[in-house]
């Protein structure tokens, strides 16, 4: 059981996954990158870390905007995809982002699209945080798009079903303590596949106490990706922060 792969290990490596999700709206990506450079003044060739860059829509979208921008993402298949855009001030790699991602390399981090809260225990998720903290240059910006636990917690739980391409997804939510679990059960043909995703949910003001610890402030919050006011009725936590020291 101890070799036993991981929900992120194997989901996101599948076919079933992008398709599930490709309809992921890339102009609403692109505004609101649009919106979120303007309200962090980045310098014009910053470095850009996208941390669980997925295909890397966003680091490609960076990239294109002239910053320099690398890409790290668990998920083989994901950097494979990614590494086919061929822009010199981007790169990706293969990396787990509870190892070390660099030493004052980046003047900024991203983690979009909730990338965020996937491992077992509280320390293993936090110290995805350290390792921010780490690559972060001083007064390096930490961008954190994450789920606001308190709207999540209100959505529905009954089962969602629909087609995609012919392949029947039938999604379902659960909470369990800290977790929000998506159920993904697939029709493909006569074979049926089960998949999950779980992510733990953390409040703003957790989030924002376990940043501290390593020199991360917050400097800002908000709860679209309108860069609408943080309420407890947003669909996003969207932090900023910044890194006040190189001692972490």
């Amino acid at each position: 059981m101890e070799n036993q792969k991981k929900w992120f290990e194997s989901w996101f490596d599948t076919r079933y996954y992008h398709l599930l999700y490709k309809n992921r709206d890339d102009r609403e990506a692109r505004l609101f990158l649009d919106r979120i450079l303007q309200h962090l003044s980045l310098k014009p060739d910053a470095k850009i870390l996208d941390l669980a860059c997925g295909k890397g829509r966003h680091a490609v979208y960076l990239a294109e905007k002239g910053f320099q921008v690398t890409g790290f993402d668990l998920s083989p298949s994901n950097i494979e995809a990614a590494q086919k855009h061929p822009l010199s001030n981007l790169s990706f790699e293969i990396r787990d982002m509870r190892n070390p991602l660099g030493n004052e390399a980046f003047d900024a981090v991203f983690s979009l699209f909730t990338g965020f809260g996937y491992f077992d225990t509280d320390e293993e998720n936090f110290t995805v945080f350290q390792r921010i903290s780490e690559a972060l240059k001083p007064k390096g910006i930490f961008l954190f798009d994450y789920l606001n636990e308190s709207y999540v917690r209100n959505l529905p739980t009954e089962p969602t079903h629909f087609t995609i391409e012919g392949i029947d997804f039938i999604t379902r939510k659960e909470f369990s303590g800290r977790w929000v679990i998506k159920h993904i059960e697939v029709h493909d043909g006569q074979k049926v596949y089960h998949f999950s995703e779980k992510v733990a949910m953390y409040s703003e003001q957790e989030i924002t106490h376990e940043l501290s610890k390593y020199n991360i402030q917050k400097t800002s919050i908000l709860g679209d990706y309108e860069l609408g006011e943080y309420t407890p009725f947003s669909p996003r936590c969207i932090l900023i922060g910044k890194k006040e020291s190189s001692n972490c």
